[in-house]
């Protein structure tokens, strides 16, 4: 299990054209960021040498669509690794992102939750599987 603390909060609402698809194949029209920190006595170290915990982070959490929209849920989340960009002027860090689905009326403590400025203390990430993709990086 992973346990990391929140630093931000962010809702995007998006209408129309503009609700994007995200990275579980899901179109919502709320979506909830946390910019996060793993834990401190927790460590994870990438292949390319970077420690996750020196990485600022972000979860990105959706609500569970109910299939009428002819989508089929198949995971509840996913984690990728963004490597830095070298852009003369313009530099950006490296950075994660765990995206999750959760059930609607815990999006919607969630999302309370945030409309009043209020932060989890803690966002606990456990898998009891884990299945990688067919490209090089894991993904699907």
């Amino acid at each position: 299990m992973l346990t990391f603390f929140a630093t931000a909060a962010e809702l995007s609402v998006e209408v129309g054209e503009f609700v994007r698809e995200t990275y579980l194949k899901v179109k919502s029209p709320l979506v909830l960021q946390y910019q996060v920190r793993l834990e401190g006595r927790q460590s994870i170290k990438l292949a390319t040498g970077e420690k996750i915990n020196d990485i600022d982070g972000y979860i990105t959490v959706v609500a569970f669509t109910d299939g009428s929209d002819g989508t089929e849920e198949k995971s509840v989340g996913t984690m990728r690794y963004l490597p830095p960009i070298v852009e003369p002027g313009n530099p950006y860090p490296a950075t994660y992102d765990l995206e999750i689905r959760v059930p609607k009326a815990l999006f919607g403590e969630l999302l309370t939750a945030a409309r009043l400025g209020r932060l989890p203390s803690q966002i606990h990430i456990s898998a009891a599987s884990i299945q990688f993709g067919d490209l090089p990086d894991g993904a699907t």
